[in-house]
C-alpha cells in the first residue's frame, strides 16, 4: 500500500490521460476538455503535497522502488511544480485552441503525457527510467510542437528551419528542392541512357 501511496502523483496523472483519451474518442461534442485536464493535474500536485506532508520517510516500502525510481522530498516538489505547470497550460490552452480553431482533444491527452514523463524524468533513479521519461516527455512535446499543421507560416520539416510569415522564402525552399531532386534524377540516369545510345 505504501508503494500505491508513494506512486500516486505518477498514477494519478497517468491513469487520467487515459481517462481523458476515453472520453475524447467517445464524446460527441468537441473541445471542452481543459478543465478535466486541468483537474487531473491539480489533483496530482494536491496528491503529491500531501504524500510530502504526511512524511515520505513514514512511507516503508518505497526502497523496493529504489533501483528504478527514487521517491523523497525532491522528486515530489518537482511533481508538484510540473503539476501546476500543466494545470495552467491547459487552462490556458483552453481558451487560446478555440479562438485560433485548433481545439483538438488530443492535445490535452499529449500535455498530461508530456508531464507525466517529466515527473518520471524528476524522480528517475536508474538510467533505464531516465530515458523513458525523456522520451515519453519529448514525445508529447514534439508532438505539441507541431500541432498547427496545415498552415505554411508555422514549422515544418519540409521547409527545414521554422519560417513564421515568410511565404517566399517558403516558395524558393520548395523550388530549390523541386529542382534539385529533378537534377538528381537526370544524373541517376546518363549512364544508363550513355550505355543504350552508343
Amino acid at each position: 500500500m505504501d508503494i500505491v501511496l508513494a506512486l500516486a502523483p505518477l498514477l494519478v496523472v497517468g491513469g487520467g490521460a487515459l481517462l481523458l483519451m476515453l472520453a475524447e474518442a467517445l464524446s460527441r461534442r468537441r473541445g471542452g476538455l481543459a478543465l478535466g485536464a486541468a483537474t487531473i493535474l491539480f489533483s496530482a500536485a494536491a496528491v503529491a503535497a500531501s504524500v510530502w506532508l504526511a512524511g515520505i520517510e513514514n512511507l516503508t516500502d518505497t526502497d523496493r522502488l529504489a533501483p528504478w525510481l527514487l521517491v523523497d522530498r525532491f522528486s515530489l516538489f518537482f511533481d508538484v511544480i510540473l503539476c501546476l505547470g500543466g494545470a495552467l497550460a491547459a487552462l490556458l490552452a483552453g481558451g487560446y485552441l478555440p479562438e485560433h480553431q485548433l481545439d483538438r482533444g488530443e492535445f490535452y491527452a499529449l500535455l498530461l503525457f508530456t508531464t507525466l514523463g517529466a515527473m518520471t524524468l524528476a524522480s528517475a533513479g536508474d538510467a533505464l527510467t531516465l530515458f523513458l521519461g525523456l522520451e515519453t516527455m519529448s514525445i508529447g512535446a514534439y508532438a505539441m510542437t507541431a500541432f498547427r499543421r496545415g498552415r505554411l507560416s508555422e514549422c515544418s520539416s519540409r521547409t527545414g528551419p521554422c519560417v513564421k510569415g515568410n511565404h517566399r522564402l517558403v516558395r524558393e525552399d520548395r523550388r530549390y528542392r523541386r529542382h534539385a531532386d529533378r537534377n538528381h534524377q537526370e544524373a541517376r540516369l546518363r549512364p544508363w541512357l550513355r550505355l543504350h545510345r552508343g
